[in-house]
């Protein structure tokens, strides 16, 4: 999980968003990241081991509780092994924050890795596609084996 709890204020006493949504943050304007949370856009985002997957492209924040919800990562092409760009959304409680090396890593990932992520489409997701990124992030519990998480980070 993000070691800081980020939350999101509006810069003027005007701003508002409607609650119940899920937006880019860069969408929101009037609001930014309290301080003392980084700014994590443009950041690298790495695996536990240190590989690099890509860059944090933007944050989906829930409207109602002004807190990001995931992390949109710019996926390296190296790392989905394909020529076009693509996304994907990581859900805040799977990463935390290095801000020794301005660097958000990705905690759980199955053995698929980055490219068996499900592919962000750049706009907030809908239920159905919540649910699949949950799924693919969600650690696991290894049959017949009392440790609680399957981490791999491949």
């Amino acid at each position: 999980m993000m070691t800081r709890k980020m939350q999101i204020v509006p810069k003027y006493a005007d701003a508002s968003v409607l609650p119940g949504m899920l937006m880019h943050l860069s969408e929101m304007k009037g609001f930014m990241i309290a301080d003392p949370a980084p700014d994590i856009r443009g950041w690298e985002a790495r695996l536990r081991d240190g590989r690099r997957v890509g860059t944090v492209d933007d944050l989906i924040v829930d409207t109602t509780e002004l807190s990001p919800k995931y992390v949109e990562v710019k996926v390296d092409h190296e790392a989905m092994s394909a020529s076009e760009d693509t996304w994907v959304l990581v859900p805040v409680s799977a990463t935390h924050i290095r801000d020794n090396d301005d660097c958000v890593v990705i905690d759980w990932l199955p053995v698929a890795g980055i490219a068996g992520a499900p592919r962000s489409s750049r706009t907030a997701p809908t239920r159905e596609e919540e649910h699949a990124i949950h799924e693919y992030f969600a650690p696991r519990k290894r049959s017949g084996d009392d440790e609680p998480f399957d981490n791999v980070f491949l």
